[in-house]
Order: structure tokens, then C-alpha cells, then sequence
């Protein structure tokens, strides 16, 4: 800011520096400054958390000569002094005459003694904000050597200490297959609920149907009083086949698997190998009257 007082030598480039040189300049001082300190207050912050009070550098704009007024004050008290040069400058007449070297040197000694009035705001700022961080930066190290003290007087062996760490290491390792298995169920629990889910939603569409196909031919299964219940009456002897269900035009197949024991008797399966070993057909009994399955698992039993 100086430098660019100490090149003015004439009333236009006076002037234009009252008009925007000096503001932009010393603005621009200020706007570095409060940048810089944040920066330096989020490194301080991430080393110490009790740097969180220390808060960027401000200043009133108007104290550093930046508001309206102060900027109007100014540039009357430098205009003021060059028309006082009546005999060199002829401003009523709108001459233009270069300032002699004595009054090129009264002109921007006004304007230096405002910039260093402006630096001596601005070095007092850093000061006093370099003073609290240095305060943080002390309480900082006595903290760290608070700690330091604390696990040297614990005293802890670090061989002993990593040992132990090894071995649970091996213990979450040698449970790592397990609960790989046990993510690949949840995985496919969630799969079958949410594939159970949609197939209820589409058992209330108005065309929604299940039909079950068998060697003789297909027969389709009506809805019971609960809302996931199929019925399926006077059913074939012949092997079943497949199960079909439809709705808003989509169709998906599911294989029958005859269950060996439990409640159920048979269960649907989708995508199931068509040579799977140990397949067991499925074949109504002679003293079944009728067929019910749950949609929400596609698991039935004989009646």
C-alpha cells in the first residue's frame, strides 16, 4: 500500500486511489488476514480440541478508515489540500497540472499517515490473536504431558498389549466365515420377505392368479379368508409340475419340493435346478381334499 502511494505524482492518480486503490488494498489486507486466522484456527482445532475458543481475526471495517464516511473524510481532507494549491492547480478551470515534488510529497503524506494507521490496527490484531494462540498452544502442551504421564504411570507392556490384540485378531478371524454365512442368510431372509411382501400387494390386484400346473394339466387356486391363504380343491393325482403366479403382467415360476417331514408338505421354490439329485415329485394323496398355501412363504400342506 506504500509502494502504490509512494507512484502517485498526479491530482487524476490522487483520485483514483481515494477512490478505490486504498480501499481495495486495505479491504484486501483484512480479507487475507481473517482467511489466514480461520485456516489456522481449523489446523489448531484438529490437533487440540479446546482450540474450538479461538476465533478468527476481526476488525471493525470503519476503525481501518473502509466505511462510507471515514472514506468521504478522507478524500475531502486530500482534495482539500490540493485545491489549497491554487497557484500550481487550477481546478475551477479544469486544468491539469502536475503537482510539484514538494506537493507531491504533502499530498501522499496524508494518505501514508492513513495507511499506517491502518497497519498499526491490522499488527495489532495478529498480535493479539498470535497471543491467544500461543495461550491455546501451551495448554495444548500441558495437556499432552498430562496424558504422557498418565500412561507412563500405568505402565503398560506394549509386547503384552499386542499380544493380546493378536490373539483377538485370530478369534474375530476364525469368526469371520461364520459371519459371512450368517450375512448371506440375512441377505436372502431380506430377499424373501420383501419378495413375500410383493406378492401379497399383488394378490390384491384385480388380475392376479396362481395356477399350478401338473402332468394332466392346471388347475387355479382361489383365495382363502386370510389375506396370504390359496386354496386349491379337487386336485389331480398327477405329478405337479411348476407353479405360476400372475399379476400387472408379469408371470414368475416356482418349482414344488415335497418336504420329508414337519408341518409342511410342500414348499415352492423359484430358480431351482430342474436335475437337482433327490428330487421327490409331488403327488396329492388319495385322501387329500384339498391343497392350502401361504403366499407369503409359498409352503402348503394337504387337507
Amino acid at each position: 500500500m506504500l509502494i502504490e502511494i509512494d507512484s502517485l505524482d498526479s491530482q487524476s492518480t490522487l483520485l483514483k486511489y481515494l477512490d478505490s486503490g486504498y480501499w481495495n488494498s486495505a479491504n484486501m489486507a483484512l480479507n487475507v488476514l481473517q482467511e489466514e486466522s480461520k485456516n489456522q484456527n481449523n489446523i489448531l482445532f484438529d490437533l487440540y480440541r479446546g482450540a474450538r475458543v479461538l476465533r478468527m481475526i476481526s476488525l471493525n471495517r470503519k476503525l481501518l478508515g473502509l466505511d462510507e464516511n471515514t472514506r468521504e473524510q478522507a478524500k475531502g481532507e486530500v482534495t482539500g489540500f490540493l485545491y489549497g494549491l491554487a497557484s500550481i492547480w487550477d481546478f475551477l478551470l479544469g486544468a491539469v497540472i502536475e503537482l510539484s515534488k514538494d506537493s507531491r510529497t504533502a499530498a501522499r503524506k496524508i494518505l501514508r499517515d492513513i495507511t499506517i494507521s491502518t497497519i498499526d490496527l491490522l499488527d495489532g490484531a495478529v498480535d493479539k490473536w498470535s497471543d491467544k494462540a500461543d495461550v491455546i498452544c501451551q495448554q495444548a502442551l500441558s495437556d499432552y504431558a498430562q496424558r504422557l504421564d498418565a500412561v507412563s504411570e500405568k505402565k503398560e507392556d506394549a509386547v503384552g498389549y499386542a499380544a493380546k490384540l493378536q490373539k483377538r485378531l485370530i478369534f474375530l478371524m476364525n469368526l469371520n466365515p461364520y459371519l459371512q454365512k450368517l450375512r448371506s442368510e440375512v441377505q436372502l431372509f431380506t430377499a424373501n420377505l420383501r419378495a413375500a411382501h410383493e406378492r401379497i400387494l399383488a394378490s390384491c390386484q384385480p388380475d392376479f392368479q396362481a395356477v399350478l400346473f401338473t402332468a394332466d394339466g392346471e388347475a387355479t387356486f382361489r383365495k382363502g379368508k386370510e389375506q396370504d391363504l390359496l386354496l386349491l380343491n379337487n386336485l389331480s393325482e398327477s405329478p405337479w409340475k411348476h407353479l405360476e403366479i400372475r399379476s400387472g403382467g408379469r408371470i414368475c415360476h416356482f418349482h414344488s419340493i415335497k418336504q420329508r417331514s414337519g408341518s409342511i408338505d410342500v414348499v415352492f421354490l423359484a430358480n431351482i435346478s430342474k436335475d437337482i439329485k433327490h428330487r421327490v415329485p409331488v403327488v396329492a394323496p388319495k385322501n387329500a381334499n384339498r391343497f392350502e398355501l401361504r403366499l407369503s412363504t409359498l409352503e402348503g400342506r394337504f387337507r
